[in-house]
């Protein structure tokens, strides 16, 4: 998987836009992507962190540390 950024960011003055959800739907629905699978990959990779996260407080610091990090982390 190779995303690229829509044909339109590279006309705009600045990479900072204050219509950073209209950047996103047109980045998902480029049809040069698969928006599903980027969604789905990136699904994974959060839950992932949060099973790292878990268990490293955990280990760390046990179960009321375990409760704080899960309520920040979402």
């Amino acid at each position: 998987m190779e995303p690229s950024l829509p044909d339109i960011v590279g006309s705009l003055p600045s990479p900072i836009i204050g219509a950073d959800s209209d950047l996103g739907r047109l980045f998902l629905a480029d049809p040069r992507h698969d928006g599903a699978a980027l969604l789905s990959h990136g699904r994974a990779a959060a839950i992932a962190l949060g099973a790292v996260l878990f268990a490293w407080a955990w280990r760390w610091h046990g179960r009321g540390a375990v409760t704080l990090a899960l309520v920040v982390a979402t």
